[in-house]
């Protein structure tokens, strides 16, 4: 539980709330030109052959351990490296968000605020030390712990969230999961690494839940890609 400070005629007014931070979709996953899955390999695997011939893959699809780049699969949550088979992980998107204190057992809970974090790190910014005399002030307010989180892109602030939570620890470990580049970027990582940061005293007490892409052993009906004469006429059609 956090308490989410918002601002009404220059006084600070507190809310209790119920924060999650999200493990959401992998980027081998959702919209694409081409439907994903077999076909959709097959030309990222061609591409990547001729951009590693000219010699500009990407950094996000380069190996940790050897450097050397890799096409990714489709719809994988790991796969080993084609040159040093070490067994990498292609990391989940973050977002955080906010529920309601008061529960409906009737009612699907929904949050009231979400808000994705970027993967360039230099677009986030984070403040522990905001805080003062006024909140001690404030009724029912025992979380003393503040914390901003600031997103900006090309000097525009895109959301800027105000927290306090009840213990320094908890402030500290929010901090280091939102600031690791293991968990924010797009980048490869190496699978021991990514588990081993997702070990935390949360993580022993309750199951992290379950990200949006299904594992490398999952079975899923995926229907026939159309042929390239087929994509090719319907690119023509939609002209």
């Amino acid at each position: 539980w956090v308490d989410h400070e918002q601002k009404l005629l220059m006084i600070p007014t507190v809310k209790s709330k119920w924060l999650v931070l999200v493990r959401d979709r992998r980027h081998n996953t959702g919209p694409s030109l081409f439907a994903r899955g077999d076909f959709h390999n097959f030309i990222k695997k061609a591409q990547h052959m001729v951009r590693e011939h000219l010699s500009t893959t990407s950094m996000n699809h380069r190996c940790p351990c050897c450097g050397k780049s890799n096409p990714i699969p489709d719809f994988v949550e790991t796969f080993r490296c084609e040159h040093c088979k070490t067994l990498l992980v292609i990391p989940t998107s973050l977002q955080l968000a906010l529920y309601e204190a008061e529960a409906n057992g009737d009612v699907e809970p929904e949050p009231s605020m979400v808000l994705p974090i970027p993967t360039d790190g230099m677009q986030l910014t984070m403040d522990g030390e905001k805080g003062g005399w006024l909140r001690k002030l404030l009724a029912n307010s025992d979380r003393q712990y503040a914390m901003t989180i600031s997103h900006t892109q090309d000097h525009v602030t895109l959301f800027h969230l105000s927290l306090r939570f009840s213990r320094s620890n908890d402030r500290e470990e929010l901090g280091k999961l939102l600031q690791s580049p293991l968990l924010r970027g797009r980048g490869l990582t190496p699978a021991e690494e990514y588990s081993s940061l997702l070990t935390s005293p949360a993580a022993d007490a309750e199951e992290l839940p379950i990200p949006s892409a299904p594992p490398a052993d999952f079975e899923r009906f995926e229907p026939s890609a159309p042929s390239v004469a087929q994509q090719a006429q319907q690119a023509q059609g939609e002209v």
